[in-house]
């Protein structure tokens, strides 16, 4: 029995990493013409991000300015750590996501500082005692934005 039998008998096997439900899913996802599905893989991640942003751009619900800052210019998968919350028992890490540089990120940034004002002043966020963003603006305004 040699190493490079073993290495050949491991790459014929091969097992799918989700489930049938997940498959199934994920066929239906992408069979619906509304949603979008963003692959971080070499760069297509930004041909669809243009396929989404451009008709925005047209009809004018988004600035040439916001289409050209939102297109990707990197492929940085989020990162994701744990600040230990040292007053609790069993000390639990709190998690983090870091974003910036990701596809997403400027997106993100540009529309935080616009809902941001409208949410009024949020100094302190406790999941008990707040309402989510998506209702406190609906109760003020009416509804949400929209594209």
């Amino acid at each position: 029995f040699e190493l490079k039998d073993l290495y050949k008998n491991l790459n014929q096997i091969q097992h799918s990493n989700i489930t049938k439900e997940e498959q199934s899913a994920m066929t239906a996802l992408a069979k619906n013409e509304q949603i979008i599905i963003l692959p971080a893989d070499k760069g297509r991640t930004t041909k669809n991000m243009k396929k989404l942003l451009k008709p925005l751009q047209e009809k004018g619900k988004i600035t040439e300015k916001m289409y050209k800052h939102w297109i990707p210019t990197a492929n940085i998968t989020p990162r994701i750590y744990g600040t230990p919350k040292i007053h609790k028992q069993n000390t639990p890490l709190r998690p983090i996501v870091d974003s910036i540089g990701t596809p997403t990120y400027n997106m993100a940034k540009d529309i935080s500082r616009i809902i941001s004002p409208l949410l009024g002043n949020t100094d302190q966020h406790s999941p008990r005692t707040s309402i989510s963003p998506q209702k406190r603006l609906t109760r003020k305004y009416g509804h949400i934005l929209d594209f």
